[in-house]
């Protein structure tokens, strides 16, 4: 899962709101998205939420007067937050000489960290199955989880970065559901060193290193 779209733009809804409106805003999208990965979306109820980001159901109700479009709010908040976890990564002294690599890294600690935000997402691919709804929005963030590796496989010299992208953006999926699917004997700090070792492996199959 990458940014919401490649210039790093929230995919929320544009509001008027202001940095105070914004952080209830959040608060609520955080806690539904706890709820959700928690109880499934039938059972999330809007007093659930407004206990779990501890503000009153009305206003819960004020930012989010239709329930039944939360969750497509939720899987874009949860976009977004990978987007701003990368360029936190990015800014920090644990960055290496590869962009990509660090992107499929602050990936691997955003989900493993916070396995809430990788229930949602998997919640999403199972009712992308199902309903076209779900599947046309799950495209689009595929789409732009590629997209966004393969503009940096190609600055970095890729011989075919869109087949690159999405062998990495493969991946990384799979390195995820089998940390959370799959019985393993492995440490976060082991899983991760695995799981880049393998990155690593893809990539210098195509010419890069």
């Amino acid at each position: 899962m990458a940014d919401p779209n490649k210039r790093g733009k929230s995919s929320l809804p544009k509001t008027s709101l202001g940095p105070k409106g914004q952080r209830t805003q959040d608060a609520i999208l955080e806690a539904t998205t706890v709820c959700i990965a928690r109880d499934g979306i039938e059972s999330t109820s809007i007093t659930a939420i407004a206990n779990e980001a501890q503000v009153s159901r009305g206003l819960v109700a004020h930012y989010f007067p239709v329930k039944s479009k939360m969750f497509d709010d939720v899987v874009r908040y949860v976009s977004l937050r990978a987007y701003e976890f990368f360029q936190a990564h990015q800014a920090s002294s644990q960055k290496s000489k590869s962009a990509v690599l660090d992107r499929l890294h602050a990936n691997l600690l955003l989900f493993t960290t916070y396995p809430h935000y990788y229930k949602t997402i998997a919640l999403l691919y199972y009712l992308a199955s199902i309903q076209p709804h779900y599947r046309k929005l799950n495209t689009a963030l595929v789409r732009n989880a590629t997209e966004a590796l393969e503009e940096l496989l190609r600055e970095e010299g890729a011989e075919k970065p869109q087949v690159l992208a999405e062998l990495l953006h493969n991946q990384l999926i799979s390195r995820i559901q089998k940390y959370y699917f799959v019985e393993h004997d492995d440490s976060l700090e082991e899983f991760i060193r695995k799981s880049m070792e393998a990155f690593r492996e893809t990539r210098s199959t195509r010419g890069l290193r």
